[in-house]
């Protein structure tokens, strides 16, 4: 397994894309190839682990985190209703976002179909049912309940675990 990227990592990946950096073009494959190549890393990093590597560190440099702006939302609703479904094309509409960023807004906080209202019984019975089944599968177990996202899944599991629903669940059975 992969450590961390030590500040050491930080600087030289932001050295040597600085020597790619034309232009405010985003970098092609063969320059993150050349890139995650360059000598001194810690730790060898492959391309890709580069290129994410730098989404974040370029969002911190930047400056660009943190509370969501309306017009942002409005931003990606309108990519969602107009077709765009690659998060890294709505990226480049919100600089200083990345696709990861934008896909957990979407997922979390935007997506219509999802519920934002507290768990109803039933809901609790058909998820305890299906843990039951599935163990621990939990993105499968949230397939199975409407507009819920399998986090929430696992947080008002272990809720109704702790509250003593689980017992309450099987003597109604």
């Amino acid at each position: 397994m992969l450590s961390a990227w030590s500040d050491h990592d930080d600087d030289l990946l932001r050295q040597n894309v600085k020597k790619f950096m034309k232009n405010s073009h985003e970098l092609q494959d063969s320059e993150w190839e050349e890139i995650s190549s360059s000598p001194g890393f810690v730790q060898k990093r492959s391309p890709y682990e580069c290129k994410m590597r730098w989404d974040v560190i370029n969002v911190e440099f930047s400056g660009t985190k943190g509370s969501w702006t309306q017009e942002e939302d409005d931003t990606i609703m309108a990519c969602k209703n107009g077709g765009i479904q690659k998060w890294s094309d709505i990226a480049k509409l919100l600089p200083g976002r990345v696709g990861k960023q934008i896909r957990e807004r979407w997922q979390n906080h935007l997506d219509p179909t999802l519920k934002k209202t507290e768990w109803t019984i039933e809901e609790d019975l058909l998820l305890l049912e299906l843990q039951k089944k599935q163990g621990n599968r939990w993105m499968m177990i949230a397939r199975g309940i409407d507009g819920r996202r399998w986090e929430h899944a696992i947080h008002t599991n272990s809720t109704h675990l702790l509250i003593g629903y689980y017992s309450k669940f099987n003597s109604i059975r």
